[in-house]
């Protein structure tokens, strides 16, 4: 999760560790919505790895896949997770 940036994209639905559904998937990472996810994760803990799309230009833009460390981005959506 350090690595969860403003302007990304969640690439699935977020749930705490007893199963709280908390973020849905297609919602853009926000200030609010990163402090919302680090409450949870202190709190109650969250499933992790979390998938993101990463934006190309910031907040509402055409958004390019993000590629995972091992792997380089290929035609059509990829996403990687995000611990």
């Amino acid at each position: 999760m350090a690595d969860l940036e403003p302007g990304m994209v969640i690439d699935q639905n977020v749930y705490t560790k007893d199963q709280r559904y908390i973020v849905m998937k297609g919602q853009v990472v926000t200030d609010t919505i990163l402090e919302l996810l680090r409450g949870y994760a202190r709190t109650m803990g969250i499933i992790e790895p979390i998938r993101v799309l990463g934006p190309s230009a910031g907040y509402g833009s055409e958004l390019e896949p993000m590629p995972t460390p091992s792997q380089r981005p290929v035609d059509g959506a990829q996403s990687r997770g995000v611990a």
